[in-house]
C-alpha cells in the first residue's frame, strides 16, 4: 500500500487529535480521487514508532511535506482533517 514507506500499520484513534511529525509523503490516485501517504511519528515523542497513515487530499489544508508538524483530527477512524502546527 504505501511502496517504500516502513512504519507499522496501526489502527487510528475512533475520535481525537493527535500531533505527527510527517517523515515521508507520497501522493497516490485511487478511482479518480487524491490521497497522500504518510510515513509519521507522534510528534514530541523520542520512542515513538514511525506508522503509517494514507489521507485524503480533501482533508488536508496543505499538501503534507516531510518535516512537516501537523495535527490529525480523527473521526470515526479516519482523518477529518490534517492541519499546520503553529
Amino acid at each position: 500500500m504505501m511502496g517504500s514507506m516502513h512504519g507499522e500499520s496501526r489502527a487510528l484513534a475512533f475520535f481525537g487529535a493527535m500531533t505527527i511529525e510527517v517523515l515521508q509523503a507520497s501522493q497516490t490516485s485511487i478511482h479518480g480521487d487524491l490521497y497522500f501517504d504518510l510515513l509519521a511519528k507522534e510528534a514530541g515523542d523520542p520512542a515513538s514508532t514511525p506508522f503509517t497513515m494514507r489521507v485524503a487530499r480533501g482533508s488536508c489544508t496543505i499538501p503534507p511535506t516531510p518535516g512537516a508538524m501537523l495535527k490529525a483530527h480523527f473521526l470515526s477512524g479516519q482523518v477529518e482533517r490534517l492541519t499546520p502546527v503553529g
